[in-house]
This record gives C-alpha cells, structure tokens and sequence, in this order.
C-alpha cells in the first residue's frame, strides 16, 4: 500500500469514527490540519517569492466541503497560484511564449508524504485509544 493509499485508508477510518461515534467531524479536520503543518511549511518555502510576497502568504490550510483536509494556495489572495505551479501559455509578438511551471505543490506533498503519514497514524491511534478502539494500520 503506498504512502499516499494509507493517508487516504485513514482518514477514512476518522470519518467513519466520527459518524458511528457521533464526534463532530471537525474534530477529524483538525487532526489532518495538524498532520499536515509539515506540508504547509515546506509549499511555504518551495513557493517562489515574487515581489509582493502574495503567493507564499496564500499557502494555508483551507477547509473544503468536498476535500475533508486542502493544504495550497489560497486563491482568494493569490489567483494566479494555478499559473505559478503549472506553468502557462500564451501569445507574445505573434510567438507561442511558453512559462515554465514551479511544481512547488507536488515536491511539498512528494517531500512530505512520510511525514505527514506518521504524524496522522500517530495522532489517529491516540484519538482512538482515548475511547477504547484500535486503528488499523497497513504497513
């Protein structure tokens, strides 16, 4: 199972724990929002700093209704994030000009996969330990 494949199985198991158990699911937010400081840390300084800083500022965690947990640029602050990662095309002097992407999003979650996998094993299993459950875990 890869590292990606256990976050995603665990998370699952929180989810499932707070609907059986009737905890609020914002308490299962908060344990990937503490999992995923180290990721939130390393987009922060992989983002490139441009002049007015916006898109390193914009690097938080966001709460989505579809995503249960989104560490990335904010887009309210920083619209063109999407541009910065990805790279862009466009027409310049009647010549294609092709930016090249910065892939900062995807080097901070490949950097911090493992880290990130721990910490949410680690916090998970306590969060289940505390009412008398046993999380699995596939290594």
């Amino acid at each position: 199972m890869t590292e990606e494949q256990q976050i995603e199985f665990i998370g699952k198991q929180l989810d499932k724990l707070a609907n059986n158990m009737y905890i609020k699911v914002s308490r299962s937010r908060t344990l990937k929002r503490r999992a995923g400081k180290s990721t939130e840390a390393a987009m922060y300084l992989l983002a490139p700093n441009g002049e007015t800083g916006k898109l390193r500022r914009s690097i938080k965690f966001l709460p989505f209704k579809s995503y249960d947990a989104f560490v990335g640029p904010d887009y309210k602050i920083a619209p063109h994030a999407h541009l910065v990662n990805n790279g862009f095309i466009h027409w310049k002097d009647g010549k294609l000009k092709v930016g090249k992407g910065e892939k900062f999003i995807q080097r901070a979650f490949e950097k911090t996969k493992g880290t990130v996998l721990s910490e949410l094993t680690r916090l998970a299993k306590k969060e289940f330990e505390a009412i008398g459950r046993e999380l699995q875990v596939y290594e």
